[in-house]
């Protein structure tokens, strides 16, 4: 993303993978790498909000869907890397205990399949060091953009990413 405008702050949302590969990019390519060229300015991202998006790596015992990539990213930007210029605010849905088909996600997520999460990743997975963290009862993975969901990050989200900041703001 290249703003035109450069009073423009944009804040990226990402739902399970989409939530660790954000903070990702903004790692990668903010030139904080040596070798990777900068395509991101930082100055221009007000934050990152993730749903449902597991932020540990698996345990060597398990394997790794992500191919090592998500432990790259802890071992380079833990937690919330960039804070406090860039808020982090993580979202769990954490009141599905690990049972049959969620107990296997579990297990393949974070190598405990006996936890509370959403259907898909376990709670202890979900959270980010120094991030903003709140936790929804009966939230299902799918349904963190639901009416009856979403005011109860939406709202948080506004207050510390836009409300907060006096520049122009795009939510992608």
């Amino acid at each position: 993303f290249r703003a035109e405008d450069e009073d423009v702050k944009v804040i990226l949302i990402g739902h399970s993978a989409g939530g660790w590969l954000a903070r990702a990019a903004i790692g990668f390519l903010s030139g904080e790498v040596e070798g990777i060229q900068k395509l991101i300015d930082l100055k221009n991202v007000a934050g990152i909000v993730t749903l449902g998006s597991p932020h540990v790596a698996p345990p060597s015992s398990v394997f790794d869907i992500t191919r090592g990539a998500l432990r790259i990213t802890n071992d380079n930007f833990p937690g919330a890397y960039f804070a406090p210029s860039i808020k982090y605010l993580t979202v769990m849905g954490c009141s599905i205990k690990g049972r049959g088909l969620a107990f296997d996600s579990y297990l393949f997520v974070c190598g405990v399949g006996d936890e509370h999460g959403d259907g898909f990743v376990p709670c202890c997975a979900g959270h980010l060091d120094g991030a903003i963290q709140i936790n929804l009862e009966e939230v299902g993975h799918d349904e963190y953009g639901f009416p009856d969901f979403i005011q109860q990050w939406h709202d948080t989200m506004m207050e510390q990413m836009v409300y907060s900041n006096k520049e122009g703001m795009l939510v992608i």
